[in-house]
């Protein structure tokens, strides 16, 4: 059986067994993709390579790390991929399909921590507001306000808001699920879109396109969009970082800031420390108030 069939079996195990999200569902088939591109074009400089499941070896693997290397990939991406070939290694242990995993000894560099780039929330409030179609202002306002992952808000089914409460049952990373309270911004314009969408049950999708559910390239390409409204590059992720540092600046509990992320580590969220200027500033301007002046 080729890789290629084994992979599709993996992430049916993924999807049905191990329950993942769709959209980590696609991301593992379109990073497994860019390995068998790989495969191929090794397979074509080797007569002896089939680019069966005899091919999946420790040395196959070092040599795609070093192509991703020379490719100029970033060390996250790098890391992801070699983690998700880890976790399918290890499936085809489980099944026997492998007595061993290629993995062993393979050396997966850590992932780099840079620290995110943020927004004047005033500027962010002028995104929102002056977003005209009520589909992307209210993508916009979850993002935003809500501080939601991109996969997240493609996610979202119009069961899990609560016009009543309000907020929003967030479908997070590990299955992970969490309410995060809607601001009044963000409820307004998500309830000004589903106007426009009657006749709707808890199990409908609560974004689509006229393809069905939002796909990552809607909000994506709605970034770009708004990019070139303001002059300025904008990524989903982007808007997360703000609505924390902004939480941090207002004095908000950093455990509190966790729980809305959705961050299972403290240590993750504690990022947002570095990025704070106001609260740098507070810092510093403590020196001014120690006795003596001094």
């Amino acid at each position: 059986m080729t890789l290629g069939a084994l992979h599709r079996r993996f992430l049916q195990h993924c999807a049905v067994e191990k329950r993942l999200r769709p959209h980590t569902i696609a991301s593992y088939r379109s990073d497994f993709i860019q390995f068998l591109d790989f495969l191929r074009r090794r397979r074509q400089r080797r007569a002896n390579d089939d680019g069966g499941l005899r091919a999946f070896t420790t040395a196959l693997i070092r040599d795609y790390q070093a192509h991703m290397a020379t490719k100029g990939w970033s060390i996250n991406t790098v890391r992801r991929r070699l983690v998700e070939l880890n976790r399918f290694a290890g499936w085809l242990v489980e099944r026997r399909h492998l007595q061993r995993s290629p993995m062993i000894g393979v050396s997966v560099p850590r992932r780099e921590r840079r620290l995110p780039r943020v927004l004047d929330w005033s500027q962010v409030e002028q995104i929102v507001a002056g977003e005209r179609k009520p589909r992307d202002r209210a993508i916009l306002a979850l993002l935003a306000y809500g501080g939601l992952r991109r996969g997240e808000v493609m996610a979202a089914d119009v069961g899990d808001y609560s016009r009543e409460a309000p907020n929003l049952m967030v479908h997070g990373k590990g299955n992970k699920d969490r309410v995060v309270p809607l601001h009044s911004t963000a409820q307004a314009a998500l309830d000004a879109y589903l106007a426009t969408r009657p006749g709707l049950t808890p199990e409908h999708p609560l974004f689509v396109s006229y393809r069905g559910r939002i796909t990552k390239q809607v909000v994506v390409l709605l970034c770009k969009r708004v990019s070139r409204r303001i002059g300025r590059r904008l990524h989903p992720h982007l808007f997360r970082h703000t609505f924390a540092t902004e939480l941090l600046n207002r004095r908000a509990d950093l455990r509190v800031i966790q729980m809305l992320l959705g961050h299972e580590s403290l240590a993750t969220t504690e990022i947002y420390t570095h990025v704070s200027p106001a609260r740098q500033r507070e810092a510093v301007e403590l020196l001014g108030v120690l006795p003596g002046g001094h």
